[in-house]
């Protein structure tokens, strides 16, 4: 297993592993609301963009599958 940046490519992934209020809210805190969208978590990474980011985000993988996001 590695954690390496998180790779874009899995946000469909992500998204579907959200099924329900309690789920999302204890995967992220208050951080995305239901339902969770590809387009709010592709700007929540806006945050991890350009020469001062307030985000790093994380994947844990193994091998190209992704296991975890932080």
């Amino acid at each position: 297993m590695n954690v390496v940046r998180f790779k874009r490519i899995h946000i469909r992934e992500l998204v579907s592993w959200s099924q329900d209020e309690a789920e999302l809210i204890q995967w992220s805190g208050t951080v995305y609301s239901r339902p969770l969208t590809q387009v709010q978590f592709r700007r929540h990474l806006e945050a991890a963009q350009g020469e001062n980011p307030t985000l790093y985000s994380f994947g844990l993988y193994q091998g190209t599958r992704i296991l975890g996001y932080s």
